[in-house]
Parts: structure tokens; C-alpha cells; sequence
């Protein structure tokens, strides 16, 4: 017997969403620098509740994944705030490994803020970037211009809980405007959906959304920005005077 149309449609509902949610989390990855570490014990959107410890053996691996991002945020940093590496190049490629463990409270209230839910826990997603140094030197010069990112490939693995995890990979081509020094337009083009068969369609939906109206856009400059702002002068990095 099918089920009725309301509970039909209800599923489809909570499915594109929760694809939704994996494609926000895997799309933030690009500027997974510029976010916040997650504190034990910090409050959840509800104020005065403290947010579940953190077990010792997780907070252990996101510190150790936050001090390798370090030097990656530093030699970005200095090329978009100071135009210039730390040899005093603005050549060539610069390449870091990205790897940044998501807590679900950390998902729920800085990511997707209420706009959509997260139905698993914990995420983490990996990626290589590689980014044009002459083009990022050049992104904060007057006037408007636009970095075109090569083709990058993000995995993420979602915990499921009961030691269950979902694995999906997207390849994404983003785009960023900056105009008069800040960023003020993204877009991921997103393709090379890899996911298990029932979720793929699913995320291809999402993606096409996304492709399409830019819905990850406002989050995604509001990250850029907090990276410029805040994330950089974190790790010594300011604009030279």
C-alpha cells in the first residue's frame, strides 16, 4: 500500500533538505578557513544552554586539523591582504590540503542558522586547494574583480551515529567578485556528484538549486568576510601600512 500524498510529500521534503544541508556543509568547505572553531562547552542558539563536551579524542583531531590549516590561512592572508607571499612572490600556485571537522551545533547555528535542517551529526570534509597567487594578490585592488578557482573535488563523510557513516563527493568551480575590497558575489558551480544511489538525485536537486539561484551565496560572502576581518589577524597576518 502506498502511503498517502501528505506523508509522500512530507519525506520528499525532509530529503531535499537534508540534501540541502550536505550540500551547504560541502560548499563551506571553500571557505572552511574563514569559520570559527567550536569551543567546548559553547552556548547553542538557545541562550544559556551549553552545547554537549566535546569527546577528548575528537576535540583532539579537530585541534590537530586546525593547527594544519594554519599555514594555509597565513600564505592566503598575506596574499589577499598584503599582495605578496612570504618571499615577497605573487607567482605561481599555491596548494594546501584543507581538512575541517564540522560539530553538528556548530552546523546547525553558524552554517545553516535555522534555514535548513541537519539530520546526522558530526561532518568532515577534505579538500585540496589550489589557488593562483597572482590572483588572489590581485582580488582587494580597487575596482571590481572576479577569481575564477580551478576545479576543486570536496569528499565529506557525515556521521550517521551508531558508527554509520555517509560519504558524498561533489567537484565545485567557484567563482568570487570582490568590489572595492570585499567579497560581494560567489558562485560554486557545482558538478561530479558522486553519493549512494538513493541520495544522489537528491543532491543533484540541490546542487542544480544552488547553480541556479545561489542560495549558499549570502553565507558564503559572510564567511569571506569574517576570514578577511577576523581569521586572518588571528594568525598575525594584517594589511601592511
Amino acid at each position: 500500500m502506498r502511503a498517502p500524498f501528505s506523508t509522500r510529500a512530507n519525506n520528499e521534503t525532509r530529503r531535499r533538505r537534508s540534501a540541502l544541508s550536505a550540500i551547504a556543509i560541502a560548499g563551506l568547505l571553500v571557505a572552511a578557513l574563514a569559520v570559527p572553531p567550536a569551543r567546548a562547552g559553547e552556548s547553542t542558539a538557545k541562550a544559556g544552554v551549553p552545547a554537549p563536551a566535546i569527546p577528548p579524542a575528537l576535540a583532539a583531531r579537530m585541534d590537530k586539523e586546525r593547527a594544519a590549516r594554519k599555514a594555509c590561512k597565513q600564505a592566503i592572508c598575506r596574499l589577499l591582504l598584503q599582495r605578496k607571499s612570504a618571499d615577497g612572490s605573487a607567482t605561481g600556485t599555491l596548494t594546501c590540503d584543507v581538512v575541517k571537522t564540522w560539530l553538528k551545533s556548530t552546523i546547525e547555528r553558524k552554517i545553516l542558522r535555522g534555514k535548513l535542517s541537519w539530520p546526522w551529526e558530526n561532518a568532515q570534509c577534505k579538500t585540496r586547494l589550489r589557488l593562483d597567487r597572482a590572483a588572489l594578490a590581485s582580488a582587494r585592488a580597487p575596482g571590481k574583480h572576479t577569481i575564477k578557482l580551478a576545479k576543486h573535488v570536496i569528499a565529506c563523510s557525515l556521521d550517521r551515529g551508531a558508527g554509520k557513516r555517509f560519504d558524498v563527493s561533489l567537484a565545485v568551480a567557484p567563482e568570487v567578485t570582490f568590489t572595492g575590497g570585499k567579497a560581494t558575489a560567489v558562485a560554486m558551480h557545482w558538478s561530479d556528484i558522486k553519493a549512494p544511489t538513493l541520495a544522489k538525485g537528491v543532491i543533484w536537486s540541490g546542487t542544480k538549486l544552488d547553480n541556479a539561484l545561489g542560495v549558499l551565496e549570502g553565507s558564503m560572502i559572510d564567511a569571506i568576510g569574517h576570514f578577511l576581518d577576523v581569521s586572518c589577524k588571528e594568525v598575525g597576518v594584517g594589511t601592511e601600512r
